[in-house]
């Protein structure tokens, strides 16, 4: 069995129908061979680790502001992924504290101490980055944004120095900065 997996499986209903005006011919061989597929990765996952959702195709594709059907699956698709990536490291903690002894790892505190000091660092190098920086502080101040942020670029360009400032930054945009005592 799969122990460390997440599916969420969205199959959009109709879409050939309502792009094409004729019967579409299906490929019955590739047909079959998909369901066997998805039978067997179904067949190895637990409960709560594949998600299924059938979408209705419109016009625009996924609206979720038009149409209250899209506005339910996203809704039920973020809460199953959020609750879904929460059970998986929960399992992993349990997972890793039953076949590591106490000693031989960091203890909570002093990982979350390793982690403060690499943020320092990264924040106390970081150059640049303003228009980028403004995006994303803009992407933040979108009030109830359901979206994910996706920060990609190559690797050693500054994606974690960038995140760091972003943490370091995040109260000062909230107006949730402490002030003087």
């Amino acid at each position: 069995m799969a122990t460390v997996c997440l599916i969420l499986r969205k199959k959009i209903c109709d879409i050939i129908f309502s792009i094409c005006c004729f019967q579409p011919m299906l490929d019955e061989e590739v047909r079959h061979l998909r369901e066997q597929l998805w039978s067997g990765v179904a067949t190895q996952l637990c409960k709560g680790q594949l998600y299924r959702y059938n979408v209705a195709w419109q016009p625009g594709g996924i609206d979720p502001d038009s149409h209250t059907d899209h506005k339910n699956y996203l809704d039920t698709l973020c809460q199953q992924f959020t609750n879904g990536v929460l059970h998986q490291l929960e399992k992993a903690k349990h997972l890793r504290k039953s076949q590591i002894p106490v000693s031989e790892y960091y203890t909570e505190f002093d990982e979350l101490l390793h982690h403060m000091h690499f943020c320092l660092a990264k924040c106390a190098d970081f150059r640049g980055q303003g228009e980028t920086l403004q995006k994303i502080r803009d992407f933040l101040s979108v009030p109830k944004n359901n979206c994910p942020l996706v920060v990609f670029a190559d690797s050693g360009v500054g994606k974690t120095s960038l995140m760091a400032m972003v943490m370091k930054l995040l109260p000062q945009w909230l107006g949730t900065e402490p002030g003087p005592e």
